[in-house]
Formats: structure tokens, sequence, C-alpha cells
């Protein structure tokens, strides 16, 4: 890959069934392994889990970040109102809530993922309806919550998910104020 430069040319494209078995490998590195989901995987069990958002049957929108034409990593949005239960306070009408991570563990820690979530956070706030974005990191996870914290997501209490306990974060949309 080549290194990142000041400005990246970041990209989305929508996840597509020719794609699980990258996103298979991806999650088998031990970086992954660590924060994003543990245990063997398989491709009959990615199949099964990203095949229905791919096809339109599940409120999560997955896409492939690319940097420079090259697949980087994964990250998802969905509407939070709609979206999973574990929130402590209902999510009002236009909050996103996004996940992702990069594949490749030697990029992390040089800028990769901010640009990758500044530039996947330009293409929600095109949609005027978006008034905030909810993530959930680990709360033991610090380099991803110095991540979120540079692009301006504050902290509000950690929640318990179906993947453990994490650090509810919050950023409203430029311009406007996150719901308290």
């Amino acid at each position: 890959m080549p290194p990142l430069h000041p400005a990246p040319d970041v990209a989305f494209r929508p996840l597509r069934e020719d794609d699980l078995p990258r996103l298979c490998e991806w999650l088998r590195r031990p970086h992954l392994q660590r924060w994003w989901r543990q245990g063997p995987v398989d491709l009959e069990e990615i199949r099964d889990e990203y095949l229905p958002p791919i096809a339109g049957a599940d409120d999560a929108h997955p896409c492939l970040a690319l940097i420079a034409g090259e697949p980087v990593g994964y990250i998802q949005w969905y509407d939070a109102c709609i979206g999973p239960d574990w929130w402590p306070t209902d999510p009002p009408p236009g909050v996103r809530g996004i996940d992702q991570f990069l594949a490749a563990e030697d990029r992390l820690g040089q800028g990769w993922g901010r640009a990758m979530i500044g530039a996947f956070l330009q293409r929600l706030w095109a949609d005027p309806s978006v008034t905030e974005v909810w993530v959930d990191p680990r709360p033991d996870n610090a380099r991803a919550i110095a991540c979120y914290q540079a692009l301006g997501f504050r902290p509000r209490g950690e929640i318990t998910t179906p993947d453990g306990p994490a650090l509810w974060m919050t950023l409203g949309r430029p311009g406007f104020a996150a719901s308290e």
C-alpha cells in the first residue's frame, strides 16, 4: 500500500458478495480479533452475516473504504433509531451509528482511521436529515477512542452491548449541538 499523504483520496463503495472472502481474511487478523471479532471466522459465517445487508434486507449499510483506490478497511452506518437497542437513551430521529476498522495493522496510528472516518462523516452530513453520529468502541480501545476524540466525538458514558462493555460517544452535526 502507498504511504498516507496529508489529504488521502478516500472513497467508499457498497460491500459486495465478491468482497466477502477478503472481509473474512481481514477478520482473522490479530488486531481485528482483539477489537472487532473474537474466535474462528469462516466464510459461511461471514456470508450469513453480511449477505442480508448487502441485499438491503438489514438496517446496516456496509461499505469498503478505499484510499487511492485500494481497499483499506470496512465501514458501515445504520439508523440508530431502528438499529441496536443497547443505547442508554432512545436515539432521536436523525442519529446514525457507525462501525469501522482498518484492515492492515501496520497502518494503525498513521492517520488512516481519522481520514477514513472523517471522509465518511462528510458523506453522512451530506444528508440533511442526519443530526448526530454515535459510536461504541470498547472502553479499553484507547487508540479508537483517541481517533474519535480527534474527530470531535464526546464520551457520554459506558454502556453494555452484546459484545460487552463499550464507551458511548457522540458527535453532533457541524452547526448543531449533540443531544444531551
